[in-house]
């Protein structure tokens, strides 16, 4: 649930919002010319993209490039705040900031091989920044288009001068160059993450019909009963390998539920998970 939720736009375009959310919440989220800087302020978060999922907390930050995403508050316990504050690179507005000067590092030359979702580390200038723009949201009344013009340009500028600015030029540079993820390539990357059909449908830009449709043309099988198949077969190699307990064989391979992974497990094998391991490893 949205507790509180306060934005600036520039030009028609959403540039600067800062929102609190009470956990559990899910919000998906298509960028098709447009990248993002997510700060957390309180709480933690994941975030879903094609290939990937990352997690950031209390004064970390992601820069997102282009591109379909799930975002989820990680927070355990149910109405437990998360706070953000979210920075919008939107081409047409980054046009008119610069008008004629727009900068080369933000112009669509680079490949399509940067990550899509790039962790950025702590640092100094980026917190004093985001705590001046708090400001602004607690004064909107100060918030004019020049001044936001001035912060939008702060903020390429300053996490230019972190100490990963080498590796967030190659980032910056390719932003709006979206990068392409086959139908394939998405799943396989989220077999094991705690997704529903929605939100896979949203990382392959597909309408929930289209994507249920392609998965059975592709799979020749449903996403529930082939991801399930896949998540029983994955932890039935890891009982045979690893001295993970029952429980965490279950937690990563994609099930919450201990129960809910035993019953699965038994149909498919015809043991318990525990009786499989044991009888298994009696083999040699």
């Amino acid at each position: 649930m949205i507790v509180d939720y306060k934005s600036f736009d520039l030009f028609g375009k959403q540039l600067f919002e800062k929102a609190t959310i009470a956990s559990p919440y899910e919000l998906p989220s298509r960028m098709p010319e447009s990248a993002c800087f997510l700060y957390v302020l309180e709480g933690s978060y994941k975030a879903y993209g094609p290939d990937k999922v990352m997690s950031i907390k209390k004064n970390e930050s992601l820069l997102l490039k282009c591109g379909n995403y799930v975002y989820k508050t990680s927070s355990v316990k149910k109405n437990d705040l998360n706070e953000a504050v979210a920075i919008h690179f939107d081409l047409e507005v980054l046009k008119k900031v610069y008008d004629k000067e727009f900068p080369s590092l933000l112009k669509k030359e680079s490949s399509e091989s940067t990550p899509q979702i790039i962790e950025i580390g702590t640092s100094l200038l980026v917190d004093k920044y985001i705590q001046d723009l708090l400001f602004y949201f607690k004064n909107p009344s100060l918030a004019n288009e020049d001044l936001l013009i001035l912060k939008f340009k702060e903020i390429i500028l300053l996490l230019l001068q972190t100490e990963y600015a080498v590796k967030l030029r190659e980032v910056l540079s390719s932003l709006l160059v979206p990068t392409k993820f086959n139908f394939k390539q998405v799943i396989e990357a989220h077999l094991f993450s705690d997704l529903n059909n929605e939100d896979l449908a949203n990382l392959t830009n597909r309408s929930l019909t289209s994507f249920k449709r392609d998965f059975k043309k592709i799979y020749n099988d449903t996403p529930a009963h082939y991801i399930m198949n896949r998540r029983i077969q994955a932890a039935k190699e890891k009982l045979e390998v690893s001295e993970d307990s029952i429980s965490e064989v279950a937690f990563d391979c994609g099930f919450k539920d201990l129960s809910h992974f035993s019953k699965f497990f038994k149909q498919e094998y015809k043991l318990s998970p525990s009786e499989y391991r044991t009888n298994f490893r009696t083999k040699f």
